[in-house]
């Protein structure tokens, strides 16, 4: 069982107790702004058995964590996620999700250097990537302050809002991260 803490928060692994904040998190418009499909209530649920059984795998090669506040652990406001994406080169993946109510207080931020030490440290990561759609100006300054380079600009690679967008990559080698 995974659990991280941070100056402010926990990140720990899902359990069934948590759909309905799953639920909120995959279902606000705010948050699935830049996706391109919304979620029923069915494929939230069959996410959240996936997170847990993937949770249970030897070894571990997907880390979906809640993030909570580190005084009540139990209540999930957002997901950071670290997933293995290239075993040969040591490349995993970083993600954040939060809702909007705790959107720009650093809490993305928080979550994603601690799931940058896990990459770096336990995991073993030669690089960590990360993608975001490229108009969404929050991710991408989160992805620098961490220390992320731009790799490139994947051209028209999603469709969003019936036209085609642009997606963004950002990396850190493991020379480059400081913690």
């Amino acid at each position: 069982m995974t659990r991280i803490e941070t100056a402010r928060l926990c990140l720990r692994d899902y359990t069934p107790a948590d759909l309905p904040a799953m639920l909120t998190l995959q279902t606000a418009p705010q948050t699935r702004y830049y996706d391109t499909e919304t979620l029923t209530e069915a494929q939230v649920g069959q996410f959240l058995q996936r997170v847990i059984d993937e949770a249970a795998a030897e070894p571990r090669t997907h880390y979906h964590l809640a993030v909570c506040p580190r005084e009540a652990p139990q209540t999930a406001f957002g997901l950071v996620k670290l997933v293995l994406n290239y075993a040969p080169v040591g490349e995993w993946e970083v993600g954040w999700a939060l809702l909007p109510a705790y959107w720009g207080q650093g809490y993305a931020l928080e979550a994603a250097r601690a799931m940058l030490d896990l990459a770096f440290g336990p995991c073993r990561a030669h690089r960590v990537v990360a993608f975001s759609h490229a108009a969404n100006a929050a991710s991408i300054r989160v992805m620098e302050r961490l220390g992320m380079q731009h790799e490139g600009t994947l051209r028209e690679t999603r469709r969003w809002q019936n036209q085609w967008a642009d997606e963004v990559v950002y990396g850190l080698l493991e020379r480059e991260w400081g913690g």
